[in-house]
């Protein structure tokens, strides 16, 4: 039986992502009984960056849910389906079907990897400097060793907050990230400041559609560009590889969709020496710890961002349990046992 629920999940406070204002994360997770087990997946479409909403979805699961369930016993391609987020919810159900077909225990074993964990960065919110360094303080006494820290507001009182950061811890990696901010040369200005303090990267220092000067901030900063915002689609990637434009790419399998294109921009990313982080799209703990095993598959060995989880209010899967000293447990098929659903499904078959 394949049972489809909706859920919405409260953000602890007010979450903002390109001037919109979350209160909550909504999506619907995909609920299969096979083989005396139950597996499930997520579509979880993220405005103002998925081409789909979620009511696109909803409908085309309603309409369509019967071919959906044929195709999975089928072990078809995701192609018949027009939005990327149900594909990711379609593969994520076909390829964890063939696991338990294989005996395998999770969903890893399917990828053939042999890892247990993947690591993960903590993402710091913004507030006064000293909020920002006690909760950076409480991470790393958890065991993260990667920091992703918002820049773009402030940016006199930002410099301070990296310089203090790396003053009092130099064995970390800062990654920055602007949600394109700035203009080229106010980019440039800001990030060279920055270079001494051993950057990382920046995420998105420019804004979306300007991605042919992103070489030009690269090279006059002196730190590496990250493609964020940029990327919607396989073909944004694609776009920004083959023109050699950024030197890493921000990968979210909520908005690629299907595990070939997946495959097809880590192959693409590799020939280009292009480092790819895989992170999450906000969205329950069913998917984040889905995109972990991804990040161990297709993303590069670094911290990704997968710790996403303590932003939200979640009670359809706390994965809390699985991060460990700045990494992510993958999971195993038993863990979603404590998978916890509410209300009734809108579509069952």
């Amino acid at each position: 039986m394949l049972s489809f629920y909706t859920y919405k999940i409260p953000f602890k406070s007010p979450f903002k992502i390109n001037k919109v204002d979350y209160s909550n994360r909504e999506g619907i997770i995909a609920k299969l009984d096979f083989k005396e087990n139950t597996i499930y997946a997520e579509t979880a479409p993220l405005a103002p960056f998925s081409s789909e909403t979620l009511h696109d979805c909803k409908n085309w699961i309603t309409q369509n849910g019967t071919q959906f369930l044929e195709n999975l016993n089928h072990n078809s391609e995701a192609d018949f389906i027009p939005y990327p987020s149900l594909r990711f919810m379609y593969d994520m159900l076909r390829v964890q079907m063939h696991s338990i077909q294989k005996g395998y225990t999770s969903l890893s074993e399917y990828f053939q990897k042999n890892q247990k964990s993947v690591g993960a960065n903590a993402t710091v919110g913004a507030g006064s400097a000293s909020d920002i360094l006690a909760r950076i303080t409480d991470n790393y006494e958890q065991g993260y060793r990667s920091f992703k820290l918002k820049v773009g507001r402030d940016t006199k009182n930002e410099l301070r907050l990296i310089e203090s950061l790396r003053n009092k811890y130099s064995d970390v990696e800062i990654r920055l990230d602007a949600n394109g901010a700035w203009i080229t040369g106010d980019a440039v200005n800001f990030l060279k400041k920055c270079a001494p303090f051993k950057i990382s990267y920046c995420e998105q220092p420019i804004p979306a559609g300007m991605e042919t000067h992103f070489p030009e901030v690269e090279m006059d900063s002196g730190i590496a560009v990250a493609a964020d915002e940029s990327i919607r689609n396989v073909k944004d990637c694609q776009y920004l590889l083959e023109h050699e434009l950024c030197s890493v790419l921000i990968v979210k399998p909520m908005l690629i969709g299907s595990l070939s294109d997946l495959k097809a921009i880590a192959e693409l990313s590799k020939a280009k020496s292009v480092k790819v982080v895989i992170t999450t799209s906000l969205e329950s703990g069913i998917g984040r710890s889905q995109t972990a095993i991804l990040a161990s598959v297709f993303g590069d060995d670094c911290s990704h961002g997968l710790a996403t989880g303590q932003l939200l209010e979640d009670s359809v899967f706390d994965d809390a349990y699985l991060l460990r000293n700045g990494n992510y447990t993958l999971p195993l098929f038993d863990d979603y046992k404590k998978v916890n659903l509410s209300g009734e499904p809108f579509v069952v078959i």
